[in-house]
């Protein structure tokens, strides 16, 4: 296994429609590994095979240490529920984000580095990070979809302060009139907060397989303390 490239804004491969995966051979094992260790390397939550130059349609999300490198081949979302405001970044934009309005909860069937059909829902930042990495299977970048504008990291840490003045100003109550349950995200998409005490939901939500036992969405993630992550 090797680091790759990450390729960035303006290189013409990330304009470029990703080709489906016929082949389940040693170079896509290779690519997989490869991949791995530049989306830990980058400290990202997912990468797909266009960010490093590679005309495929493979993208990983890492789930955190729970699920661990999730690897989606030939992915496609089936179903989308909700709609959430977070501040995404991007591995091949770096130092700017934006919100795009991505649903809070998304469906995806895909197949795994053997071939064979998975089907996971995502939620929260994961459903973000799903979302974002399938848009670079289709040549998209996520600064063309932000709704607003963009801003760098001094100014999501600026309104993230104020955020949080305000909250503490109204007694820690939230917009919903419940106790605040801020769950920060570091750059790599781990909860670094408490989860809710409601629904005992990490607040950067999950990726699971379909079929496992559904468990509460979790609160909107706060986005505080750490960074904002890169996808």
């Amino acid at each position: 296994m090797a680091l790759r490239k990450i390729h960035k804004q303006g290189e013409p491969v990330l304009t470029k429609k990703a080709r489906p995966v016929t082949k389940f051979d040693n170079r896509l094992a290779q690519l997989i590994g490869d991949m791995k260790e530049t989306i830990k390397d980058a400290n990202g939550v997912g990468l797909a095979a266009p960010q490093v130059g590679i005309l495929k349609r493979v993208v990983l999300i890492d789930g955190g240490a729970d699920a661990g490198v999730i690897v989606l081949i030939n992915p496609e979302i089936v179903r989308r529920e909700g709609v959430q405001k977070y501040y995404e970044g991007c591995l091949s934009y770096p130092g700017y984000y934006g919100d795009v309005g991505r649903p809070e909860s998304v469906t995806i069937r895909a197949q795994n580095a053997k071939g064979g059909a998975v089907e996971y829902q995502a939620t929260r930042l994961y459903a973000v990070a799903c979302c974002h990495e399938l848009d670079h299977l289709e040549g998209e970048m996520f600064m063309r979809k932000v709704k607003g504008p963009l801003y760098t990291l001094e100014e999501v840490k600026a309104m993230r302060e104020k955020d949080k003045a305000e909250r503490d100003a109204a007694g820690g109550m939230d917009a919903a009139g419940g106790m605040d349950a801020a769950g920060g995200m570091d750059a790599a998409g781990v909860d670094s907060g408490e989860d809710s005490p409601d629904t005992a939901a990490p607040a950067e939500g999950y990726i699971r397989p379909s079929h496992a036992t559904p468990g509460p969405i979790g609160p909107p993630p706060s986005q505080e303390g750490g960074l904002p992550p890169n996808l």
